[in-house]
């Protein structure tokens, strides 16, 4: 037995005892905190731990946080103030409480009900019975337990007590066939069509008497995204927004006198109002200097609005609200991690709950958090599995929960998932007041690929692949392609001709093809946000960084022995080297974010994505007086004496090439398309004389009201 703080973990049994229960470990979740119980004097490395837990074998850093996630939660421990589990970036993880061995056994644990609940591998802790719920399910009760040895004084108090059992009794039938009815029965999810106009629709809402209805959209590939009302005594929908850029999201105040919205484009959201009771339509911006605002919804009893955004590409996403009186904004919630991401809200019909939707972008987890408005604190929060899209207040005691494939009901008083329901299509997003409930389909949408000829002033098309994949890439002769489906990536080789898909990779995490070596059989991937190395042909998956790094981006050498990529270290990003046969990390280049070789030279950026070409012997820089795109959905690359790169805003998807034969003299050339038809990303064959590139035809989409029954 071993003492671990106030917690005992039974060694022979797995089993760790504390707060009146044992709990049944899985085996992972003992491994490591036992592998902490024997090393508490130190830090452990994310690497350790996949040595010497897992072996080697190929498990993301994600999987490993969430077993230490597990540990903390088992024995109550904040990550933010740890009295358990200590973690420090670039260390690792190190037990920072008091450890004996050799214990026994504590007689007020020893003398709790036997409680186990046994934690699997496929959900995660917060999702089990509470301790509670477990000890009516599986615990002995003490009226039970007495009864083994009742005494004269037991009898007496059950005779005295025969009437309470009964009105238990039929209490508990009553509960019971509620139940049956309430969750039991199989529940129903059907969808009706909203008339709308015909087109892509991104965002929609209803005003919270049901007056007004808002959707944004693009009617025809003129038009552009715009936004357009209806009043439930008008026939149809009439356009407010002539110039707008991307309305993503849009919200009504709590008297139908604004509209609000958000409208993107590169690196930037701004929060507008109409008033729609004028008939002026003219947009006026209330709120600026925001990086990308994710969500708005309205603060249904008062002036003003709530929104999700973030002020630049590297801080968190918080909540803010704008209040109409004093035409200020105002902070609702925090974070001190950047990995925290309030992307989702909504507020209670009655104005004094906030229900928030955060993200964990490394551990792939969601949480649902309800916040009184009036002192500020957290009421109740619920840790869900990853993939949550919206939320949205269905009435005063549960709230809406859209995935991919399901809508849940989250109880806020019980904080379980009360029912579930499988959606017939796949929705975007959610929105709510207490009459009904709207929503957007994803539509239906054709991926084509388009092979053009170079060169790039014309990029003459040579064929079209229709291929229900995301990315592709030229592999010498074959292509590679990454196809997702049922929540698993999956990296093969594709026939260009035929519908024949050979998967060499699966995985459940982020996956992204970044660079080929051919002659050398290797494919360099970005998997879980760490760089690695695939080898198609004896399925082998070989990482550089480990799970701690901040990594940017990566590329082969010309000669195809090496790999530079890009980590930040104390707030400077630097150039490394990774030798593929000796395995041997070199420092580079100081002060660089992209790289890309260039002969025995290379083409770099620095933070701001600004280009120079750097001469290896002389450390010579010379500017290029042009700057790549930081969004993680653009490409580069560099062919030849060209440099070509994708950037995008919002609207429209740019390709450009880069002359340097004349390295002084730079001649650029660029191409333009729709952002909403053609995706940033890219290929170019070895011998630069293909250009491949994606195209989405867009059917269209449908405002769709969603009834629960």
């Amino acid at each position: 037995m071993i003492q671990i703080g106030r917690y005992q973990l039974d060694e022979e049994e797995m089993v760790l005892i504390g707060d009146g229960q044992r709990v049944l470990l899985e085996p992972k979740v003992f491994e490591v905190l036992t592998y902490f119980c024997q090393n508490h004097n130190r830090y452990i490395s994310m690497t350790e731990l996949h040595e010497t837990i897992w072996q080697g074998r190929c498990v993301s850093d994600a999987a490993v946080r969430r077993i230490i996630s597990k540990i903390r939660l088992l024995v109550n421990d904040d990550h933010k103030n740890p009295t358990y589990i200590q973690s420090l970036p670039k260390r690792g993880y190190k037990l920072i409480c008091a450890i004996e061995y050799d214990v026994s056994l504590t007689e007020n644990l020893a003398d709790e009900p036997n409680v186990e609940a046994q934690l699997s591998d496929e959900v995660t802790v917060s999702e089990h019975v509470s301790a509670a719920e477990t000890n009516d399910l599986n615990g002995e009760t003490n009226q039970e337990l007495a009864a083994h040895n009742p005494t004269s004084t037991d009898n007496v108090k059950k005779t005295r007590f025969k009437p309470f059992w009964i009105l238990f009794g039929v209490i508990f039938m009553a509960v019971v066939s509620y139940a049956a009815k309430t969750w039991l029965l199989p529940a129903s999810i059907t969808t009706q069509v909203v008339n709308t106009l015909p087109g892509d629709k991104i965002a929609v809402t209803q005003s919270a008497d049901g007056q007004y209805l808002a959707f944004s959209g693009q009617m025809s590939e003129e038009s552009g995204f715009q936004i357009y009302v209806k009043h439930q005594s008008d026939f149809d929908f009439k356009p407010i927004t002539q110039q707008a850029h991307l309305p993503g999201a849009l919200a009504f105040s709590a008297d139908n006198q604004f509209l609000y919205f958000s409208d993107s484009t590169q690196n930037a959201s701004l929060l507008y109002r109409i008033n729609i009771q004028n008939g002026e339509n003219e947009a006026e911006v209330i709120a600026e200097n925001y990086y990308f605002i994710s969500d708005l919804f309205s603060a249904r009893t008062k002036g003003g609005v709530f929104f999700a955004a973030r002020e630049s590409a590297t801080s968190p996403f918080l909540i803010y609200q704008y209040d109409a009186t004093n035409q200020r904004v105002s902070t609702i919630t925090s974070s001190s991690q950047a990995e925290s991401l309030d992307i989702k809200g909504d507020i209670s019909f009655d104005g004094t709950k906030l229900a928030v939707l955060r993200t964990n972008r490394l551990s792939h987890s969601d949480e649902i958090r309800v916040i009184d408005l009036k002192s500020k604190e957290v009421i109740t929060r619920k840790q869900v599995s990853g993939g949550v899209f919206d939320i949205a207040w269905e009435n005063a005691s549960n709230i809406l929960v859209l995935r991919r494939k399901f809508l849940n009901k989250f109880n806020v008083f019980t904080g379980g998932e009360a029912t579930k329901f499988k959606l017939e299509q796949e929705l975007l997003n959610i929105d709510s007041n207490s009459q009904r409930v709207i929503s957007i389909n994803l539509g239906l949408k054709q991926k084509l690929f388009l092979e053009k000829s170079l060169p790039f002033s014309e990029l003459e098309t040579k064929r079209v692949l229709t291929k229900d994949i995301y990315q592709m890439r030229y592999f010498g002769d074959r292509t590679l392609a990454l196809l997702k489906e049922k929540g698993v990536t999956q990296l093969g080789f594709i026939g260009v001709d035929t519908d024949q898909f050979d998967s060499i990779l699966a995985t459940e995490y982020k996956l992204r093809v970044l660079d080929v070596a051919i002659s050398k059989n290797q494919i360099l991937v970005k998997i879980n946000r760490r760089f690695a190395l695939f080898d198609p042909i004896n399925i082998g998956l070989e990482y550089i960084t480990t799970g701690d790094d901040i990594v940017s981006d990566a590329a082969f050498s010309d000669d195809g022995h090496k790999v530079l990529f890009t980590t930040k270290n104390y707030e400077q990003w630097h150039v490394s080297t990774f030798d593929i046969e000796s395995k041997i990390v070199t420092p580079l280049i100081l002060d660089a974010r992209y790289v890309r070789p260039f002969g025995k030279n290379y083409i770099i950026g620095n933070a701001e994505g600004e280009m120079f070409y750097y001469e290896t012997e002389s450390r010579r820089k010379v500017a290029l007086n042009q700057k790549l795109s930081k969004e993680p959905n653009t490409q580069w690359l560099v062919r030849d004496s060209f440099i070509y790169w994708s950037s995008h805003d919002l609207v429209h998807t740019n390709f450009y090439q880069l002359d340097i034969k004349d390295i002084e003299n730079p001649i650029l050339s660029k191409q333009q398309f729709k952002y909403t038809q053609v995706s940033p990303d890219f290929s170019i064959d070895a011998n630069n004389e293909s250009f491949l590139m994606s195209q989405t035809k867009n059917m269209t989409s449908e405002v769709l009201e969603v009834l629960i029954k």
